[in-house]
């Protein structure tokens, strides 16, 4: 007689884990992870709608200037005189250093009879 026992009358229960949708960390890590992607493409790219702002401000213009209507005209330039000197003085000389303050004493301070333990301490 065959004494061993029959795996299909195994009564232990089946253990299994659900994958395929994921468990709540997963969905957690992915929905974090897109949030992480979407800020840094927002801070790349920034956040700005280029339909309703230009491409470049009132402030920034590639044509010059022109001036005024009623500003006077500006002299042709005199080519007899030369040009007023522009160019700063020359720098005074530096001030000199302080004088040096007096090396440390070849002497340590007094202590006063302390020294470097402190003294013993007795219980009554």
């Amino acid at each position: 007689m065959d004494q061993r026992p029959d795996p299909r009358l195994d009564q232990r229960p089946h253990v299994t884990q659900q994958t395929s949708a994921g468990g709540g960390a997963t969905w957690g890590i992915a929905i974090l992870l897109i949030v992480v992607i979407a800020a840094g493409a927002f801070f790349v790219f920034g956040g700005s709608d280029t339909a309703q702002t230009p491409a470049t401000t009132n402030t920034e213009s590639s044509t010059p200037a022109a001036p005024p209507a009623d500003a006077p005209a500006t002299p042709p330039a005199d080519t007899a005189t030369p040009p007023a000197d522009t160019a700063p003085p020359p720098p005074a000389d530096p001030a000199s250093p302080p004088p040096a303050a007096d090396p440390a004493p070849t002497t340590p301070a007094p202590t006063g009879g302390a020294t470097g333990t402190p003294p013993a301490t007795t219980t009554p």
